[in-house]
């Protein structure tokens, strides 16, 4: 079973990652850094997957997602990041 190639529609830069998600570069490459939102870096270059930034993130506007993080990661973008969000295991030991 073989990966299909990326395509560069598949690949954003940081320009674009961060107009996709509403938050300045800066913000952005923190993220990246952290390990909150999913990229590799190439050198100095950091690229960030498409498929991968749109399961990241959440958009505040369902109403599920409310439940996991009171509030919004970034008010600009509506989006909480999935890494935000408590575990499994911290939700049932609070009683939630």
């Amino acid at each position: 079973m073989s990966a299909e190639p990326l395509t560069r529609a598949d690949v954003l830069t940081a320009s674009e990652a961060s107009a996709l998600l509403g938050i300045p570069r800066s913000t952005l490459y923190e993220l990246a850094r952290r390990g909150a939102l999913p990229a590799r870096q190439i050198g100095r270059r950091w690229i960030f997957r498409r498929s991968l930034l749109d399961r990241a993130t959440v958009p505040q506007t369902e109403p599920e997602s409310w439940a996991t993080s009171p509030a919004p990661t970034s008010s600009r973008a509506g989006l909480r990041l999935a890494a935000d969000a408590p575990s499994p295991a911290a939700r049932s030991a609070r009683g939630a």
